[in-house]
């Protein structure tokens, strides 16, 4: 059991550094169909699990300017009693209920990605990406053409078209979206990587790969506000399978953080979709 902890938290671990998320949504099926962890302890363990990893994570990209610091604290902030109240529903649904709203979720985001990466295979995803909703250079372009907004935003747009602080994207939507993917962190606990790294790109158009880097302490804050939130749940796994798991997972996360540099954004971005597919196709066969 130990050694299949190690294997599966190592690649667990490299996903989490390449993509900046993923930690969550391998480690909940990992724990429960692997391992034999009940899907509510496991949703537990993830946080555990997901918290570390993304502070390994997070070593390897501190001074390569790839997290906005910013965003991450005001998103991570915003999300706070959504991850709360969300760690509460989390134990008032049966077992069934949560692997089948996890499916249901990753089946969404997935799409939603898939769609980022390859516009051109969906019919108006062309026009979407030209009026600025799904291209970060059109999303520039659109605030410079279209006014100014008198309602606060999260998003500054450098000289070189790249999104990096407080901005032009309407806080009233950012405020949504951070309460919206906090109740989910705590819903499902899965560190929130896998709604996190969508929002930051749709709706702040943050480039994939700072959205990756900046989504990695967001799962971090958010992971402790929701372990706290469950500290009067009993915690039932087996300690050493968890910890081999999470010391692994941290390995694997460093190793994966230079993939980053290496391979494009539509790579990382479509790579993710399909991770989140197949999670969610493999999620539905083994509650089937």
């Amino acid at each position: 059991m130990i050694l299949t902890a190690l294997a599966v938290g190592a690649l667990i671990g490299l996903v989490v550094g390449a993509l900046g998320a993923g930690g969550g949504i391998l480690s909940v099926p990992a724990l429960i169909y692997l391992l034999g962890v009940a899907p509510h302890e496991a949703t537990s363990a993830s946080l555990v699990i997901v918290l570390f990893t993304a502070l390994a994570a997070l070593g390897g990209r501190i001074g390569k300017n790839t997290i906005c610091y910013q965003i991450a604290l005001v998103f991570a902030a915003l999300a706070t009693v959504g991850t709360w109240l969300g760690s509460l529903a989390n134990q008032a649904v049966s077992a069934d209920l949560l692997m089948y709203a996890f499916a249901l979720l990753l089946i969404c985001v997935g799409l939603v990605m898939l769609r980022r990466a390859y516009p051109g295979l969906f019919r108006g995803a062309a026009r979407a990406g030209s009026s600025g909703v799904f291209s970060d250079d059109g999303a520039a372009a659109a605030d410079n053409a279209g006014g100014t907004s008198s309602t606060p935003a999260l998003r500054a747009v450098s000289a070189t078209g790249e999104v990096t602080s407080i901005g032009a994207a309407p806080l009233w939507r950012v405020a949504l979206v951070a309460t919206i993917t906090g109740a989910l962190t705590g819903f499902f606990g899965v560190g929130g990587g896998f709604a996190i790294v969508p929002a930051l790109t749709l709706v702040l158009h943050l480039p994939i790969k700072r959205a990756a880097s900046t989504s990695l302490l967001i799962m971090a804050i958010t992971a402790v506000v929701a372990l706290v939130a469950r500290a009067q749940t009993s915690l039932n796994v087996d300690l050493g399978v968890i910890g081999a798991f999470t010391v692994a997972s941290m390995l694997g996360a460093v190793a994966g953080a230079p993939l980053t540099r290496k391979v494009s954004s539509q790579k990382l971005t479509a790579s993710f979709a399909a991770l989140l597919l197949a999670v969610a196709v493999a999620t539905l066969v083994g509650q089937g």
